[in-house]
């Protein structure tokens, strides 16, 4: 039996979310991808499935969002009952060194300058789910 696999993607962007949907569809068709483009929604979504029979599940985020930021996020997300070693990948266009590393240094496990380049991001995800304990 196969683990059902959980995909969240933070992004503001319709064209940036469409592009995701593409990649991550084409190359691992049996994810569920869960679309958010405020980190209240994605937020309200954990929540609300915290105490569901545990499913892997990654998020990746935009670090540059109208509403938060990717650090932000990432505290918010790893504050949530049950969720501190969720696997959360962040992107962005304009984030400078500094905020990458302080991302990294919050528990983030990895991120991407956009345009993201596919094999890299593939290459990312097909490892995130032996991070997740099953």
């Amino acid at each position: 039996m196969s683990t059902l696999f959980n995909l969240c993607i933070l992004e503001d962007e319709p064209s940036e979310r469409q592009l995701l949907t593409v990649l991550i569809q084409r190359n691992f068709p049996d994810w569920n991808l869960h679309i958010f483009s405020t980190s209240e929604q994605l937020l309200q979504h954990l929540i609300q499935t915290t105490h569901t029979p545990l499913q892997a599940c990654l998020v990746l985020v935009d670090m540059q969002l109208p509403d938060s930021d990717g650090i932000s996020v990432l505290t918010q997300v790893h504050a949530l009952e049950g969720l501190s070693a969720l696997p959360v990948v962040g992107f962005s266009n304009y984030s400078s060194r500094y905020d990458i590393n302080t991302f990294l240094n919050q528990g983030a496990t990895d991120f991407f300058a956009k345009p993201v380049e596919l094999d890299l991001l593939v290459e990312c995800l097909a490892r995130l789910p032996s991070f997740v304990s099953e």
